[in-house]
């Protein structure tokens, strides 16, 4: 059974109301009572708290414990609704949640960023069940030249982070010269998908940090074991000449 209060952090923000696309309300409520219920569900259920964050990490894994856990099919009259608002709202909607989604999973784990994630999952499936859109590349609605990651693509790109880099200055590349056109729009459809790519591919960079801090280990270890042998007491002016040469040649080697 998840604990979801051991995995989450203390909140410092509260939730902000939708705005934008007409229509946008109706389905972030309509989310928001689905993730409510599978939040109240999944409490309950036999997921561990490792299969929970496992779960928030991956997409793909998130969506398939929704479907298991609660009935997420929307009531009919909620289907006439979004059906009535056309496609532009379904593509437009659609990548607006997914890049919320890239957003909120690179930000600590807190009650509000679950419930967000949580929130527009259920936001995603709903559109993808009323459209028939597809998960992947190739269903309905997709769209040629789509830059959108799946979870495996993104899990080979981080085993070789030279193909990441230049998969994101792709990405990058492509958003300037967009933003550069005349009558550029910040919702559209192909905007919102370069920046869901963009977040997907930053997170999956490796931390420059770790091989700078191996290496102080190292120097640390080494200065640790000259030092623990010398006995500077009675060591004559040329030794401790040689023995500060040798600190020296520690730390300042590359």
């Amino acid at each position: 059974m998840a604990n979801i209060n051991n995995i989450l952090a203390a909140s410092t923000s509260t939730a902000k109301s939708s705005r934008g696309l007409n229509g946008t309300q109706r389905l972030t409520e309509l989310a928001s009572r689905l993730a409510s219920n599978f939040i109240e569900e999944v409490a309950t259920s036999d997921v561990s708290d490792e299969e929970l964050l496992d779960a928030i990490k991956s997409n793909d894994k998130l969506d398939s414990l929704i479907r298991e856990l609660i009935d997420v099919e929307p009531a009919y009259d909620d289907v006439d609704y979004f059906l009535s608002l056309g496609d532009d709202f379904a593509t437009k909607a659609l990548k607006s949640q997914q890049s919320k989604r890239s957003r909120l999973k690179n930000k600590t784990l807190t009650s509000d960023t679950f419930y967000g994630i949580t929130t527009a999952a259920c936001a995603e499936i709903t559109l993808r069940d009323i459209f028939g859109l597809a998960k992947h590349a190739g269903g309905a609605g997709a769209r040629r030249g789509s830059v959108s990651y799946t979870d495996d693509e993104l899990d080979e790109l981080a085993a070789d982070q030279e193909a990441l880099k230049k998969a994101l200055r792709n990405v990058q590349s492509k958003k300037s010269i967009m933003k550069s056109k005349a009558g550029f729009d910040p919702e559209s459809a192909a905007w919102l998908e370069l920046l869901e790519a963009e977040e997907q591919l930053k997170s999956r960079r490796e931390k420059t940090t770790r091989t700078r801090t191996v290496k102080v280990d190292e120097t640390k270890a080494a200065l640790s074991e000259l030092l623990s042998s010398a006995d500077t007491a009675k060591m004559s002016k040329q030794q401790l000449m040689e023995l500060i040469a040798s600190v020296q040649g520690l730390t300042t080697e590359e």
